[in-house]
């Protein structure tokens, strides 16, 4: 089992070829957040991977990460300043594509393989999520109520299973950060743009 938050988006072909390598009882596991919450968490997260751990002061914008353009504020990064228009090319944007990438994975695995999981109902609380997994992947009960506890510093849900002592709550430095708003007519354009991909 392994834990990805951007790989389950690479490209049609390459799951086709990962397909020819796995066995065909292989299941995939899939959580989404809100498109839009999630092009503001992938901001700041970059911003923090650039500035080695800390939001940036007084710095000179557009930043180049990982072949994105960041510019000093959100709405600036995603919508065009000239146009007005959605920047549908930057990475904050495509990731949230999940439709396409969604439908990339039925066109290659059969639909009873695939469960998808909502990550705003796993962060208010992992258990049912949990026990949807276990009963998806076919193995014995294990999860409990009492094995979740929430971190006060970042209400963030820490698993505490003594049967698993390696367990840990995730870093708050990186889980729990504030976010900076997007105003209502960006939020609006990238919805808009989101929900037009899951009508064509």
């Amino acid at each position: 089992m392994t834990e990805t938050s951007q790989y389950v988006i690479a490209r049609v072909e390459s799951k086709r070829r990962l397909k020819a390598f796995l066995d065909d009882d292989l299941k995939i596991i899939v959580i989404i957040r809100d498109p839009v919450t999630r092009a503001v968490s992938d901001y700041v997260h970059k911003l923090i991977e650039v500035f080695h751990g800390s939001l940036p002061r007084n710095e000179s914008f557009p930043i180049t990460h990982e072949g994105d353009v960041l510019r000093e504020s959100i709405k600036d990064t995603i919508i065009d300043a000239s146009t007005g228009r959605l920047r549908d090319g930057q990475q904050l944007v495509r990731f949230g594509q999940y439709i396409t990438y969604l439908r990339g994975l039925v066109e290659v695995y059969s639909r009873d393989k695939l469960l998808i999981l909502d990550g705003e109902s796993f962060i208010e609380d992992p258990l049912p999520s949990l026990l949807r997994v276990e009963t998806f992947l076919g193995v014995p009960k294990f999860y409990k109520r009492d094995h979740f506890r929430a971190n006060p510093k970042t209400g963030f849900y820490c698993a505490h299973v003594p049967e698993r002592s390696f367990y840990h709550c995730a870093n708050p430095k990186l889980k729990g950060r504030p976010h900076p708003t997007l105003d209502d007519d960006s939020e609006g354009k990238l919805r808009d743009y989101y929900q037009s991909l899951i009508c064509s």
